[in-house]
């Protein structure tokens, strides 16, 4: 978004001459920027929509296990901040949704086959090596651990949200797991590849 990229450039201009630095720091202060206005507007519309929706208690439990494994286990970037943007929008917000109306008596079977279903995936592919931050075998070694014990500590959280009756937290646990691990599947990455390449221009 060009407004981002304004709005960015102009923020580290100002940032570096305050500090009477040079034009490196002001590539870094520059990205650093983009980083933070991207997340402000992204945050800013989900809540507005969860607002909307009566979905802010699912949202808050999609985006908070989604985002505390993909810390960890990694997964596929969109090219733009704009697909990246629109590719969000369009699975946490129906994802909201689905955990607000799902069937408690079906919850425990959910859970259950969530983590079931997420245990393999995340054991034999995370961390998700990025083609712009390439681990080494020792810090991969250990992001899967630590992946593996972030869904480890989801499956109980989500458990113990379903017997003391918050099906609805517990349902989003899963469904923001589920996210999660489908961009760090081989299947599931080509798709979002596709996604990604709509509306790019041919080298």
């Amino acid at each position: 978004m060009k407004l981002i990229q304004k709005l960015s450039f102009s923020s580290a201009g100002f940032l570096t001459n305050k500090l009477q630095q040079d034009h490196r720091k002001r590539t870094e202060y520059y990205f650093g920027f983009q980083g933070i206005y991207q997340s402000i507007i992204k945050v800013s519309v989900l809540g507005l929509t969860a607002l909307l929706l009566g979905i802010v208690k699912p949202m808050l439990f999609v985006i908070l296990a989604f985002t505390s494994l993909r810390f960890f286990a990694g997964g596929t970037h969109m090219g733009t901040y704009m697909k990246c943007f629109l590719i969000t929008i369009l699975t946490f917000v129906p994802a909201s949704l689905a955990a607000k109306y799902f069937s408690e008596m079906a919850g425990i079977l959910f859970i259950i086959a969530s983590f079931t279903i997420s245990a393999a995936p995340v054991a034999l592919y995370a961390p998700k090596n990025s083609p712009l931050n390439q681990i080494s075998a020792k810090k991969a070694r250990m992001l899967k651990l630590f992946s593996i014990a972030i869904l480890t500590f989801w499956f109980v959280i989500s458990v113990c949200l379903y017997l003391f009756q918050q099906t609805e937290p517990a349902i989003s646990v899963c469904i923001g797991i589920l996210l999660e691990v489908s961009s760090i599947i081989p299947a599931f990455e080509k798709l979002y590849n596709k996604f990604d390449k709509i509306g790019a221009k041919n080298d």
